[in-house]
């Protein structure tokens, strides 16, 4: 997840579109997995302090939780949407934010709708 500076001004406006529920359904996660990291990113504010002292406190509101699991291990872990002009190749971002201070940003694209976590 490292990353070289990332400008990050985070919308979280859009939320509502990423995780828009039927009446009858819980609200859904996204989900990102490959053979080392397992990413899912929740609805939910991020209340991790160990995640928020690395975040200006003036962004917390912004920030989601995340859980993550890296090489066996959970990290805790809180993520933002990154505003549509700032793109990787084209690709819309999500930016995450970990429990060390580590960072990056993950195509939206690499992320599957899921129903139940």
């Amino acid at each position: 997840m490292k990353s070289a500076k990332v400008l990050l001004l985070a919308v979280v406006s859009t939320l509502g579109l990423l995780f828009t529920a039927s009446a009858q359904a819980e609200p859904a996660a996204l989900r990102y997995q490959d053979q080392t990291i397992s990413i899912t990113l929740l609805a939910d504010k991020c209340t991790s302090a160990k995640v928020l002292v690395h975040i200006l406190p003036e962004k917390h509101a912004e920030y989601r939780a995340a859980y993550v699991i890296w090489r066996g291990q959970p990290i805790q872990t809180c993520w933002a949407v990154v505003p549509d002009e700032i793109t990787i190749q084209g690709e819309p971002l999500f930016f995450l934010m970990d429990e060390t201070g580590d960072h990056g940003a993950v195509p939206r694209a690499a992320f599957k709708r899921v129903d139940a976590i």
